[in-house]
């Protein structure tokens, strides 16, 4: 169903015709798909539907202020204009229509011959922002995978530029511009994933009369993601748009067709959406073929919980795989949806980032096909695992789940660390092999730092990307000795020191706790982990999991952890020579 808007001025009243058109891949009809935010449903206005045959009867559609301004924006002066809008082409009130144009949603926006990406109305500072974007897009050459920007030939941004981590493209009133730009909700939607990830290249991007390309506009968002921590903004919006950049605008940066089901949580850490069924549902055409061959149908007459309960057993059964868990956690405050805690729980954003893949290079065959038992009725999967492992104490090391950068924040940190740590650090060994002080390095770092050994100058710059960290295992070894071991009225810790070790621990200690094993082991795991839990290395999940004993052969799974000394399942292979 497609909408045709008849010509007018910005203030005449909006009058459309609705008609049925064929969706085929040989021969397309011409429109233009509108990805937009609803908005609230304060000062709703309307739309005149103009009957198309003489037996129908003239109706008014109540829609959004928001899509109200840009129907005005859109709608052409002297001739009609082709498009499809989702509040007004498909019958929201029936839950069948709705399930199976959401199913060709994917279709419906890569067909169209473009899609117009709707930001807002023009405020203050939109224009101007625009236009840096533009010119910032003129200037650099971006990819996504990963994140790196440099000049184009001619450019007069150099690439000793780029590589400063203090050099800036824009001034503070610039800044201020680009970041209300880029703080729009648009970014934030879930759907838009798949309505830009599919989007024709003649895409454009609206906010008011201003338009910019969409390759465009995508080479400015990257170089923001690459650059953003070094605009002049107040402390808390440059950590602001650090998260913003990670969780939202990279995501949609780089949207494609390859997202794996099990890392749709993480994916969509930041998307935002009015029903969270639509947290699967908007990513179906975005899937890796693996996903959209789950045979996943939207079904609005599903509760969330059923479309969650399916989707992961569906995953679980045909990869005959357990990575998934590695995306599920227990919480004391867990959604209302009380789901058994080996289900992908789309409806709340995960505490942390995942950790890195450890095991499965070095696994071979030990985890393929491993045996899996799952019975619906009582909502229970059976696994294999082996125990590696039993919690005694844990210590909590950033609690917060979107921590600032503060000098404050870094030595709170630090000390938490400090009262984590055993009388004998200094000079203990760890597992009677490594000294206690890398085991503690590695764990806080889990396992993200590199071996300058085995370790290129392009490998850690991929890591790194502009900022100027520590990123070898032995520089943060350095400083941790420094910090930790030396006498600190010889050599006082600086507050460099403590910056330093805040950026590189925060990224994988927020709302992860320090733990110790009544085994000797040290690791990192999720924050609703208590003393008596247990690290089990589990056949078909390359990283080790922590389980709360529910009696019996029942668990709770808590969440994935890094623990060192078990990552490369030696719990089930033994020690490496």
């Amino acid at each position: 169903r497609l909408l045709t808007i008849a010509a007018g001025k910005y203030q005449d009243d909006i009058r459309v015709e609705l008609h049925a058109a064929a969706l085929s891949r040989v021969s397309p009809p011409a429109y233009e798909a509108l990805s937009y935010v609803w908005g609230t449903q304060d000062n709703r206005g309307s739309v005149e539907i103009v009957p198309t045959a003489p037996e129908q009867l003239g109706s008014a559609l109540a829609i959004t202020h928001n899509l109200q301004v840009a129907l005005r924006h859109f709608r052409l002066e002297d001739r009609p204009r082709c498009m499809w809008v989702d509040a007004i082409c498909i019958d929201q009130c029936n839950l069948q229509e709705r399930g199976g144009q959401v199913a060709i949603m994917g279709d419906i926006f890569e067909l169209a011959t473009r899609v117009v990406v709707w930001l807002g109305p023009q405020d203050d500072t939109s224009n101007e922002a625009c236009e840096l974007l533009a010119a910032a897009s003129e200037e650099v050459t971006s990819s996504g995978q990963p994140c790196t920007v440099r000049p184009k030939p001619g450019s007069k941004i150099t690439a000793e530029q780029l590589h400063r981590s203090n050099w800036s493209p824009f001034d503070g009133c610039q800044s201020e511009a680009v970041y209300a730009l880029l703080s729009r909700p648009w970014f934030e939607r879930v759907w838009i994933r798949q309505e830009i990830g599919l989007a024709s290249p003649t895409t454009i991007i609206a906010c008011g009369k201003k338009t910019i390309p969409w390759l465009q506009f995508k080479e400015a968002l990257l170089f923001i993601c690459v650059k953003g921590s070094s605009l002049p903004l107040s402390r808390q919006k440059s950590w602001d748009l650090y998260y913003r950049c990670r969780d939202v605008l990279l995501p949609v940066a780089t949207s494609s067709s390859s997202t794996n089901f099990s890392d749709l949580r993480q994916y969509i850490s930041m998307a935002r959406c009015a029903d969270d069924r639509d947290k699967l549902y908007g990513m179906l055409s975005l899937l890796h073929p693996s996903g959209q061959a789950l045979g996943i149908v939207p079904d609005y007459c599903k509760s969330v919980r059923d479309v969650y309960l399916d989707a992961t057993s569906r995953w679980i059964t045909s990869q005959a795989s357990l990575d998934i868990l590695r995306s599920c956690e227990f919480s004391d405050t867990s959604s209302v949806l009380n789901l058994p805690t080996w289900v992908l729980d789309l409806s709340l954003p995960p505490s942390s980032t995942q950790l890195e893949n450890h095991g499965a290079h070095l696994w071979g065959d030990v985890h393929r096909n491993p045996p899996i038992s799952l019975q619906m009725g009582s909502e229970t999967l059976g696994v294999f695992g082996i125990r590696g492992a039993s919690v005694r104490n844990v210590h909590c090391i950033l609690a917060s789940e979107k921590p600032s950068v503060t000098s404050t924040n870094a030595v709170q940190m630090v000390n938490n660390i400090r009262s984590s740590l055993p009388q004998d650090f200094r000079t203990a060994s760890y597992m009677n092999e490594k000294s206690l002080l890398e085991a503690y390095c590695a764990t806080l770092g889990a396992g993200r730092l590199f071996h300058e050994e085995d370790s290129s100058p392009e490998m850690i710059q991929a890591f790194l990307g502009s900022q100027s960290l520590p990123g070898l295992y032995g520089e943060v070894q350095d400083i941790m000795r420094h910090v930790f071991c030396s006498d600190s009225s010889e050599s006082p810790a600086t507050n460099s020191d403590y910056r330093a070790l805040w950026d590189v621990f925060s990224v994988t200690a927020v709302d992860r706790v320090l733990f110790t094993t009544n085994e000797g082991h040290v690791g990192l795991a999720p924050h609703a982990t208590a003393s008596g839990d247990q690290v089990y290395t589990v056949l078909g999940c390359v990283n080790p999991l922590i389980f709360r004993p529910l009696g019996g052969d029942r668990f709770r799974l808590i969440g994935e952890c890094y623990c060192h000394g078990l990552m490369a399942s030696e719990s089930i292979l033994g020690q490496f020579p």
